[in-house]
């Protein structure tokens, strides 16, 4: 018998993360013009969605505030993308940590 395993996505998570960090670096990501913001009225999971492409396969995908977070100006944001695109995305996603 042969197991075989493999990871198509990878999750990274942070909390209480102010409204103003989100928004800076969406503004700047769609002037570049490598990213799609999303905003959506309780259909989905989270209120503001990012679409970010480089390249025809690479992506990533960033989220911000769960309709279950209602209070406060400090929320959820999400990232998505593929492990092989990490490096890729790496200077992209250094400054959103670092804010």
């Amino acid at each position: 018998m042969s197991v075989n395993v493999s990871m198509d996505k990878v999750v990274i998570e942070f909390e209480a993360v102010p409204f103003s960090c989100y928004a800076r670096r969406s503004i700047k990501l769609e002037s570049m013009r490598l990213a799609r913001r999303v905003v959506y009225n309780k259909l989905k999971l989270y209120c503001h969605q990012l679409n970010v492409r480089l390249g025809e396969e690479v992506y990533m995908h960033v989220f911000y505030k769960n309709f279950a977070e209602t209070e406060g100006n400090r929320h959820t944001l999400r990232i998505e993308t593929n492990p092989e695109y990490f490096t890729r995305l790496r200077g992209l996603l250094e400054p959103i940590v670092l804010d």
